[in-house]
């Protein structure tokens, strides 16, 4: 056993040593990563800049053929007109028809057409024409007729007519010499660029053959369209450098230049500012610092958990081999394989086994220091069929007490076969003591101090696997994410897809270090608990809307109501809010798309200070068995669905203690498929500021008693007869019962909608009030489900509130209740009812 024992603590040595590699191999990566990342994104900006720049080629090549069809079909038009003979006035006015129809038809209301033949120039806009202009000895005519039918487009010129910038699109029928022609504009260039999308702080110039500013659209604000111009002057030396290449931009700052030619010879140019192409880099910085810090306190919990459980299983393995100090022999037997192994023996034997050998040839030593008789019995309870059996249904306790010879006669020894759990089912333990001890006592140690072992280590191997698991998910989608978006060809929309996801991982990460941290400093009663005043609605509701906005996005159902007189308490709103976090993340893991999840807030009358909090939702719900050890630390159903969610297991367990430390009460009722619902009540004390200002609720006034009938059940007689006499004072019609079964029975023999509200004790005899009520709800009669039923009771414990909302009950309210605190209620009750009926009414 000694060699056991320093074999424990070899391992031990292993085990730190490992952690610590792998605590340095988790900081190699994520510097590797990091550095893989941003050389990645400095090799994908400048494909990025380039396919920009040529998606906007296309769109300006787009934008020439609109204009190139629009002429060859108004020339196409002039050559039908021309041969129909008709007058120039009248070609003229078809033509421009024509063309009012294409502007409006193109939204570009400011294209201008004109027509030019017969020596005449005519213009669609009325432009008066001087009398020595002669379109033919203009350039755009002579690069037109030089392709006889073919759309040309001059470089920018100064209109001789209007004496602004223009650059013409124009083209010459074969047939006549007669020419359409476009004159276009800054203001068009402009309308054609009007979603053009760009990146923050990019710009994007359009020249035409001569490096000529046709279309500049900047983020330089207070620049002139001079400064404009001479910036050009100076980028148009730029035009041979190679794309991705740094330029200068007004402010002083480095824009990389990206350019490309289009099929007419005009170029377009498009610069980003250095920062933005490498943006993307900031964030994967700071996510990776934040999970790198993240992971090293993991590495460092795990560490020393890791190193708290192992010395506590090198104090339980020497406790074990000072238990196993009272034998003087162990044997290993391998029943399989018929041999033995010798793990402990006495040095003052009659014999000496070899280390290992076959199990015949240690049987027969054994049976050779025994009387005839005692040989036999022992060589069939002892036999290898016989240990099998024994492995095979694992047999905790099989051995006895017989006689051994021995030079001074006889000794008593005790064996004992130990086939326990730890050991597979083909192996075997043979234990001999002395008989002369107290056998019993040490049986018992070694079994406590074995077990105590055993559930060490399976704490022990359910920690590790837990927070493997949940360590290695997270940490693998940060390592793929980053993998892809060092690809060459990840987007920059890619890119910031997979940064999200990454910080995702990262918050996921955060969050079990926070559940560990958590429930460590439970395990040590350090958890301490703040009391200050809050507003329990507003806290509530801000913490809601989070889990509601995500509940939308997975296409889930979610509604929130509460019904609080008393917002303002005294607590510790974190804890609270921790509370609801773990139950709310619980129903979104846990339903799918089309689910529905609900979260209400109640409080049971003004003058009770426990409060109800419900989460249900229709997801998959949790199976009996799985419900007794829902709270355990790390406890998951094994199920198919629930694997797939990420988590640790901590989240109830916490959840649970906080409630307990709180002084509440929680409770759960789930099914499989059926969804599950959670039931948190706790108490707070109502805030002084509160007391004089509650939230507005109906007065007493708004609910009458007079003419309502009253069903009161309460076993005291005494109480009975008080209750109904105030009940009588207000003008109400009082029906008695004395207990729980004589309530159910006078609802029953009413007629329908006979009893307005029934007043119920909690504890009666046959029937306690919980009995009664869910008895009357289950009844099959229309106000079976709609009469009031409010809960007396002496006791306000927050057990006994989530039991009587349970059954059904409306409200709780604590004795002695004055009258004025029924009517309160009970106006309550009702405006509420008459809301939701409105509401549903609305939705219909």
């Amino acid at each position: 056993m000694e060699q056991v024992f320093n074999a424990t603590k070899k391992h031990i040595r292993i085990g730190n040593r490992n952690v610590l590699l792998l605590l340095i191999t988790v900081a190699l990566l994520f510097l590797g990563g990091l550095y893989g990342t941003y050389r990645g994104l400095i090799a994908n900006s400048t494909q990025m800049g380039e396919e920009l720049v040529q998606s906007y080629v296309a769109e300006e090549e787009r934008n020439m053929l609109l204009y190139q069809n629009v002429v060859k079909v108004g020339v196409t038009y002039l050559d039908q007109l021309t041969d129909q003979g008709l007058p120039m006035e009248e070609v003229s006015r078809r033509l421009f028809d024509y063309m009012d129809t294409t502007s409006h038809a193109l939204s570009d209301t400011k294209l201008s057409l004109s027509l030019a033949m017969n020596g005449r120039l005519i213009d669609h806009s009325d432009l008066p024409i001087p009398d020595d202009y002669n379109y033919l000895d203009s350039v755009w005519y002579a690069q037109a007729a030089a392709v006889p039918g073919e759309v040309v487009f001059t470089d920018r010129f100064v209109c001789a007519i209007e004496h602004i910038d223009e650059v013409v699109a124009a083209a010459v029928s074969p047939k006549t010499g007669y020419a359409v022609l476009l004159n276009l504009h800054q203001e068009n260039f402009a309308y054609r660029h009007r979603d053009l999308n760009l990146g923050e702080g990019s710009a994007y110039y359009l020249f035409d053959k001569n490096d000529h500013l046709l279309y500049a659209s900047t983020p330089f604000s207070d620049v002139s369209s001079e400064q404009i111009e001479a910036y050009c002057e100076t980028m148009r030396r730029s035009f041979n450098v190679q794309n991705g290449q740094d330029i200068t931009d007004l402010n002083g700052k480095p824009r990389a230049y990206f350019s490309a030619p289009m099929s007419n010879g005009w170029i377009c140019v498009l610069t980003v500012p250095r920062a933005a192409l490498i943006a993307g880099m900031h964030q994967v910085l700071v996510s990776y610092v934040l999970i790198l810090l993240a992971a090293l306190a993991v590495m460092f919990f795990l560490l020393r958990r890791s190193h708290n459980l192992r010395q506590h299983l090198i104090r339980v393995s020497a406790m074990v081999q000072a238990l196993c100090n009272s034998f003087y022999a162990i044997y290993l037997v391998d029943i399989r394989n018929e041999r033995y192994e010798v793990l402990k023996q006495s040095h003052d034997s009659r014999f000496h086994l070899e280390k290992q050998g076959p199990y015949q040839e240690m049987l027969q030593a054994f049976l050779s220091v025994m009387h005839e008789e005692t040989a036999r019995e022992f060589s069939d309870c002892f036999s290898l069929e016989h240990l099998s059996q024994l492995a095979q249904d694992r047999v905790k306790n099989f051995g006895g007490d017989f006689q051994r010879i021995s030079d001074d006669g006889f000794t008593w020894i005790n064996v004992n076969v130990i086939v326990d759990q730890p050991l597979s089912r083909g192996e075997a333990l043979l234990a001999f003591r002395l008989a002369d001890t107290d056998r019993q006592q040490h049986s018992r140690l070694v079994k406590e101090a074995m077990a105590a072992a055993d559930a060490h280590e399976r704490a022990q191997h359910q920690f590790f696997a837990s927070m493997s698991h949940d360590m290695r998910t997270p940490l693998n989608i940060i390592l793929g994410m980053n993998q892809l978006s060092a690809r060459s060809d990840c987007t920059k929309e890619k890119r910031a897809e997979y940064t999200r996801e990454i910080d995702q991982a990262g918050r996921q990460l955060l969050c079990l270090i926070n559940d560990i941290l958590d429930l460590s400093c439970m395990e040590q009663g350090q958890l301490c608990l703040e009391t200050h005043e809050f507003d329990l609605c507003q806290a509530l509701s801000g913490h809601v809307a989070h889990f509601q906005a995500q509940a939308q996005q997975q296409n889930k159902s979610f509604t929130f109501h509460m019904d609080v007189e008393y917002p303002m308490v005294l607590g510790d709103k974190v804890r609270l809010l921790q509370i609801m976090d773990n139950l709310l993340s619980n129903a979104l893991k846990y339903t799918l798309p089309g689910d529905s999840i609900s979260v209400t807030l109640s409080q049971a009358g003004a003058d009770n200070k426990n409060y109800l909090f419900v989460v249900a939702d229709t997801g998959i719900g949790m199976s009996q068995e799985f419900l007794k050890r829902l709270y355990d630390p790390y406890a998951r159903e094994r199920r198919f669905g629930a694997n797939s969610v990420m988590g640790s297991g901590l989240g109830l367990t916490i959840v649970k203690n906080l409630v307990s430390q709180n002084g509440g009460d929680i409770s759960v009722e789930s099914a499989p498929g059926k969804g599950t619902c959670f039931r948190v009540t706790l108490p707070f004390v109502h805030a002084k500021s509160a007391q004089a200002g509650p939230v507005p609720a109906p007065a007493a006034a708004d609910y009458s008693l007079s003419g309502k009938h009253v069903l009161v059940a309460e076993d005291n007689p005494s109480n009975r007869d008080i209750l109904t006499e105030l009940l009588t004072e207000d003008g109400a019609i009082v029906t008695g019962a004395a207990d729980g079964q004589e309530a159910v029975d006078a609802f029953s023999r009413s007629a329908p909608f006979f009893f307005d509200v029934i007043l119920m004790d909690l504890q009666m005899p046959r029937l306690d009030g919980c009995q009664a009520a869910q008895a009357i709800r289950a009844l099959d009669r229309p106000d079976a489900k709609s009469v009031f039923i409010l809960a007396l009771t002496a006791n306000t414990a927050a057990e006994d509130m989530g039991s009587s909302v349970t059954a059904g009950m409306d409200a709780h309210l604590s004795k002695p209740v004055p009258i004025p605190v029924i009517c309160r209620t009970l106006a309550r009750l009702t405006a509420k009812r008459k809301s939701d009926q409105a509401e549903n009414e609305t939705k219909l």
